[in-house]
């Protein structure tokens, strides 16, 4: 059984695309996307949110980013979500704040302006614990 999401890809030029994105279940993680140059294309991972990691790197070869929640740099799935729903909710968070309760699903449409890179999550990602560390 698998999922269908559609998803919009922001291209170099600025115009926007619509792609396919299915999400078969059970495990492997991983992501099936068609459209752009790629036809149908497999991502894999530990969980969804790094199948989807592994997507927005071959993008951003493209010069392309997916528009969606899980390419916001502040956002992370908790343990908790990775290890017992694949990665698939995750929070946006804050400076010195912990992770709160409220989730976001990573396929979600995120608006370009609040979308990033892979290395911009990454560096994010060591400053809010980083910053985690320091409120303590």
């Amino acid at each position: 059984m698998s999922e269908i999401k559609n998803i919009k890809v922001r291209l170099a030029d600025g115009t926007i695309k619509e792609c396919s994105l299915e999400i078969p279940h059970p495990l492997p993680w991983k992501l099936i996307f068609s459209g752009l140059n790629l036809k149908s294309c497999e991502f894999y991972g530990d969980d969804l949110f790094e199948a989807l990691i592994a997507l927005r790197i071959e993008l951003e070869g493209m010069r392309a980013q997916v528009l969606c929640a899980g390419a916001r740099p502040n956002v992370f799935p908790s343990g908790m979500s990775r290890d017992m729903g694949g990665g698939r909710k995750a929070c946006a968070v804050l400076l010195g704040n912990h992770m709160s309760s409220d989730t976001i699903d990573i396929f979600d449409y995120a608006e370009p302006k609040l979308v990033g890179s892979v290395d911009e999550q990454k560096e994010f990602y060591e400053k809010w614990v980083e910053s985690i560390k320091r409120a303590r």
